[in-house]
């Protein structure tokens, strides 16, 4: 079973890498939906850095 430490640095992994693919898809042409994916966009950073938080919070590194 996982540690509370190993999930909450796999979920930030989760974050982080759903942030680059969001990132290599690029924009899209129909302007509301770009609009609202760039929402998701912001969501997802703004989870991650909140989870990295979560993670500073307890003193913990990612070594």
């Amino acid at each position: 079973m996982k540690s509370d430490k190993e999930k909450l640095f796999d979920m930030f992994n989760v974050f982080e890498n759903a942030i680059k693919e969001v990132e290599d898809i690029g924009e899209y042409r129909d302007y509301d939906l770009d609009q609202n994916i760039e929402e998701i966009y912001n969501k997802l950073e703004d989870l991650s850095i909140d989870v990295w938080g979560l993670i500073r919070e307890r003193g913990w590194s990612d070594d």
